[in-house]
């Protein structure tokens, strides 16, 4: 799923579990906002979602930050200001972000959001170590 698509991606899958008693082998998201509050993390965890799915977060993705105090699941990857891939399983910090952004003059938080921004990333050979995680 990609932007709005990852909670229908999540849901879609919630619903597989609850229909056809079924988990996807994998979710993969890219760029989209929180899953919801501490009851749907504490939901989808317990059903098996959260060890199945993968996050891709880039620096200042505006859309990853969208819901505040929203909740994650899964494993993340965060692709930092030059695009270098990282595992944070203490999620991602917007503020880091736009300071190392703002740093290395790579300042356009729609543009890091674009599914097209997050492909080059996952092509990228010196990301193939976060990705294999």
């Amino acid at each position: 799923g990609e932007r709005t698509g990852e909670n229908r991606a999540d849901d879609a899958a919630d619903r597989m579990h609850g229909e056809l008693h079924e988990l996807p082998r994998s979710v993969v998201t890219l760029g989209g906002p929180a899953i919801g509050w501490r009851g749907e993390q504490r939901h989808l965890t317990e059903i098996g979602l959260a060890e199945r799915t993968t996050r891709l977060v880039n620096n200042i993705d505006p859309v990853a930050a969208a819901i505040p105090g929203g909740r994650q699941i899964g494993k993340e990857i965060y692709f930092d200001s030059a695009g270098v891939g990282q595992v944070n399983p203490e999620r991602h910090d917007t503020w880091k972000g736009l300071k190392q952004a703002l740093t290395h003059f790579h300042f356009n938080p729609l543009q890091t959001h674009y599914p097209k921004v997050y492909l080059e990333h996952l092509q990228d050979p010196l990301n193939a170590a976060a990705l294999n995680r």
